[in-house]
């Protein structure tokens, strides 16, 4: 009924979770229904679990890590297998032990460190956190970030090994990288320092009937931010490929 009459049905459609992609969807059924060879068009969107992990294992050769990461014949779920590791203050369900893992495994992948992941656990909606002062979720993070290294050390291994390479590379008179992606695409991988503050760019707009705005933006320098250079290098390498 609702793609017969999407507009008279739409208050009650519309409370899906993806309501343009569950109202197409029912236009695809409906289509379907009628013509049983008709090739569907619906676009399928196909995730990886944990892929960052998953390519630091193949970058890194290590079975044992493209194991804990469903690279094999075996199903491993390494949020689960975390959150079981975890030693928490009280009982807390594997249901939520695992959300708990994952949402700091993830931004692991993309570089984050303790502070990134208390922030998260500082979103996360779950009574364990909740009932956690701010002083308590930050050493969570700290301690799961901790797990998380101990149970997959190639992990750790992998950024390691990156940020040596970065830094003998700065050394070498390297102020930006550049590599190709196996699609072919040219990775600029940079970063420069802002220049102080005092030579900010700060415009100001006229907004009529006597009000203005100032924005400000600052400009990059020609001085190469090393630090950034360094700790960024693992995550966009990974996220290159």
């Amino acid at each position: 009924s609702f793609a017969t009459s999407p507009v008279d049905t739409y208050d009650e459609w519309s409370r899906a979770a993806d309501k343009w992609q569950f109202i197409r969807t029912c236009f695809e059924i409906r289509t379907l229904l009628d013509q049983p060879k008709h090739p569907s068009k619906l676009i399928v969107e196909q995730d990886q679990s944990t892929s960052c992990l998953q390519h630091m294992g193949l970058l890194m050769d290590n079975a044992e890590l493209l194991k804990k990461v469903n690279v094999g014949p075996d199903y491993s779920d390494i949020y689960q297998t975390i959150g079981n590791a975890l030693k928490l203050k009280r009982q807390v369900s594997r249901q939520h032990r695992r959300k708990i893992v994952k949402a700091a495994l993830v931004p692991y992948g993309y570089g984050s460190g303790v502070t990134n992941i208390a922030n998260a656990y500082d979103e996360l909606d779950l009574p364990y956190l909740n009932n956690l002062s701010p002083e308590e979720r930050f050493s969570l993070a700290k301690d799961v970030l901790g797990k998380i290294e101990e149970i997959l050390p190639a992990a750790k291994g992998y950024k390691v090994t990156m940020g040596r390479r970065a830094t003998e590379l700065i050394k070498q008179g390297m102020t930006k990288f550049i590599w190709d992606s196996p699609s072919g695409f040219e990775v600029h991988h940079c970063k420069q320092k802002p220049v102080p503050d005092s030579k900010a760019f700060r415009p100001i707009f006229y907004l009529g009937n006597g009000e203005t705005a100032r924005l400000q933006a600052i400009e990059p320098s020609n001085i190469p931010d090393t630090d950034s250079l360094r700790r960024g290098l693992p995550a966009n390498f990974i996220h290159s490929i």
